[in-house]
């Protein structure tokens, strides 16, 4: 690598093969921001890595997940941290097809939402570092080629894109 990093961003799925709504989200940031949300949101976690919607069950987890949301929304306020929500509905024209591939249209899915991100969010020449869900069924070497190239022929300053 001989550039510095700069920005980054985290991305997830949700209910990519189940239901009738699709969706990926992509949480980014100049990288010196994060480590600054990092800090603030470690506290509450009691030593766990994540938390899941899932893990929502009780009065105490709802108050945490309040207080991580309360964090990221004052970032996002000062625009220090974006979020880009891809939705799609799979009884839409153009998903509601026979024998279509959940996997492939996931990965178009992941491709446009972290191509706009790249080439549209962030100012100046960035430098990524783009942290996906390990989805193992996702082929992400191709994801990232396409959004290099299309990074390349829409804004110079985008410098380069590791996943």
């Amino acid at each position: 690598m001989d550039k510095e990093i700069t920005h980054v961003a985290f991305a997830d799925e949700s209910n990519w093969n189940d239901g009738r709504f699709r969706s990926v989200a992509v949480l980014s940031s100049p990288i010196e921001k994060v480590k600054d949300v990092d800090n603030e949101i470690v506290t509450l976690l009691d030593n766990n890595k994540e938390l899941k919607w899932s893990y929502i069950k009780n009065e105490r987890a709802k108050e945490t997940a309040k207080k991580i949301l309360d964090i990221i929304l004052k970032y996002v306020v000062r625009r220090e941290v974006v979020i880009d929500v891809l939705i799609w509905d799979i009884q839409d024209s153009r998903h509601n097809v026979v024998g279509r591939d959940d996997i492939a249209n996931l990965q178009r899915m992941y491709y446009h939402i972290l191509s706009n991100v790249v080439k549209k969010r962030w100012s100046g020449s960035c430098v990524w570092k783009i942290h996906p869900d390990q989805h193992s069924a996702m082929d992400w070497i191709t994801v990232e080629n396409s959004i290099k190239n299309q990074a390349k022929k829409y804004q110079d300053n985008v410098a380069k894109t590791f996943f």
